[in-house]
């Protein structure tokens, strides 16, 4: 007699960037009769973000692209930046460094895979449905389900110790597959970034001997603040309509006052524009200056705009192409995809409580410093999915007499067991080089101009590994045999 058919782990992901759709395409790739997988993903925007700055794989980032077979699309699509060049405020070259292309040793500023956020976040999103219906044109008698809710978001949840109910809210919890997905689920994973509403939930849970938060807002946003670290760096992105003569090289140029303007190529009709501003991390009067964190915290995006563009005119007039950066920012449809925040890490004793779990920059976002956000990212997103495979796979002791959801917890404490030493490596960012690479002086700059000409020319590899970018990270992704048994994955 045939044993009877195992029901699926049901998965609820909130966050349809990164790390939620990751996710959901490392679990696609588990064999259905190891584990079948109903994931639904719900994402607070009416429809895919397919804006978003330049980001890099680093290491063990390409090492899981590769994993995932997602690696022939992503090189497709990377950004061909042959180096950054630091530049003095008369637009002259003072030192260039070229991108580390050979695939091993540690990366420069320019990685070898660079790309552009919405590139990244359609191959995932476009792999995981590819995995749903090659799944389901095979007519197999088990299958994985993915579907996408937007304009949706988790309200609230509650738990018992079977399960997590979860309130959904927005235009698009009443949709058809918001009903098809129902509102009870083996675990719920916040992959909702760093201002994340399922851990600013979580938090007041963490110490207390309850699975359900209460209504005390006051409460959730305390403990929601305490494991939120800043870094005292601000920084806006935005895209400018190109020219003749834009560099395609990165560029840096450095201002007085621990301001610095990056420009990055990545299309021939714009021209990607950063603007940053730093302070000492401990050094709560000064960062950031002119009250620039209370407008991006609570400001409209016109009142935004304005805020930057009056903290860098003062020096336009002796800056090459700052007077077109700034009158493109307050003037242009192009600078649209305006985006500004509060750099800072996300540091949690623990990810998890109950069938609760955070993923990605909502659990522990090693920040932009790090070079890694999107890294550890995808790479988390695979130990959580190895690690629901193999406590909550056939005939894997509690998940395998049939509810595959009595694996959950096993799952989550494993993952954190074997993540978080990446993690804590990531999220040891030294302010000093980057602080130093944002001087507050004129003579400062001159400095650091110098020693980065030194470190060009004399080859000292000390000074330019401080200079270009974060060092690799010994740790590697563990195996896991039942992310590889072909769950129809996206090629």
């Amino acid at each position: 007699m045939a044993a009877p058919r195992r029901r699926p782990l049901r998965v609820l992901i909130c966050g349809g960037g990164i790390a939620g759709p990751a996710l959901a395409l490392w679990l696609s790739r588990i064999s259905p009769a190891v584990l079948e997988c109903d994931i639904t993903i719900v994402e607070k925007h009416a429809t895919l973000r397919s804006n978003g700055q330049q980001i890099d794989l680093r290491d063990q980032g390409i090492d899981a692209v590769r994993r995932l077979s997602i690696f022939d699309a992503v090189r497709a699509r990377v950004v061909h930046e042959p180096g950054i060049e630091l530049r003095d405020r008369a637009g002259r070259r003072a030192a260039y460094f070229a991108a580390n292309t050979s695939g091993s040793g540690r990366q420069s500023f320019s990685s070898e895979f660079e790309i552009m956020r919405g590139d990244l976040c359609e191959i995932l999103y476009d792999g995981t449905l590819a995995a749903a219906a090659a799944a389901a044109a095979a007519a197999a008698a088990t299958a994985h389900t993915v579907r996408y809710v937007f304009d949706c978001t988790v309200a609230s949840f509650t738990q018992t110790p079977d399960a997590v109910r979860v309130r959904l809210s927005g235009p698009g919890a009443g949709t058809a597959a918001a009903t098809a997905a129902g509102d009870e689920f083996d675990v719920l994973v916040g992959a909702d970034g760093i201002g994340s509403r399922v851990r600013r939930q979580l938090m007041p849970l963490l110490d207390a001997h309850q699975l359900n938060s209460n209504d005390d807002a006051d409460s959730r946003d305390a403990a929601d603040r305490a494991v939120r670290v800043p870094q005292g760096w601000a920084i806006a992105f935005f895209s400018i309509p190109a020219r003749a003569g834009d560099p395609v090289v990165a560029t840096a140029t450095h201002l007085p006052g621990r301001r610095v303007i990056i420009t990055r190529k990545d299309a021939p009709d714009s021209l990607r524009v950063y603007l940053s501003l730093g302070s000492k991390p401990d050094d709560a009067g000064d960062a950031p200056a002119r009250g620039l964190d209370a407008v991006i915290k609570t400001g409209s995006v016109a009142e935004q705009k304005r805020a930057w563009a009056d903290l860098f005119a003062p020096a336009a007039e002796a800056t090459a192409q700052l007077p077109r950066y700034l009158d493109a920012l307050l003037h242009s449809p192009v600078a649209d995809d305006f985006y500004t925040q509060l750099l800072g890490q996300v540091r949690a004793e623990a990810w998890s409580k109950g069938r609760v779990v955070l993923l990605g920059d909502a659990g522990y976002c090693p920040s932009p410093l790090s070079g890694l956000g999107t890294t550890v990212a995808i790479v988390g997103a695979g130990v959580l999915a190895g690690e629901l495979a193999k406590a909550c796979g056939a005939g894997a002791g509690a998940g395998g007499d049939g509810d595959p959801g009595r694996g959950v917890p096993a799952a989550l404490a494993a993952y954190e067991r074997e993540l978080r030493p990446f993690v804590k490596s990531s999220q040891e960012t030294h302010f000093t080089g980057p602080l130093l690479a944002m001087p507050a002086t004129a003579w400062g700059i001159s400095v650091l101009h110098w020693l980065a000409w030194l470190a060009m020319v004399a080859r000292v590899d000390k000074i330019a590994a401080w200079l270009q970018g974060p060092p690799k990270y010994e740790w590697n992704m563990p195996e896991y045999p039942e992310l590889e048994s072909g769950g129809g994955n996206a090629g």
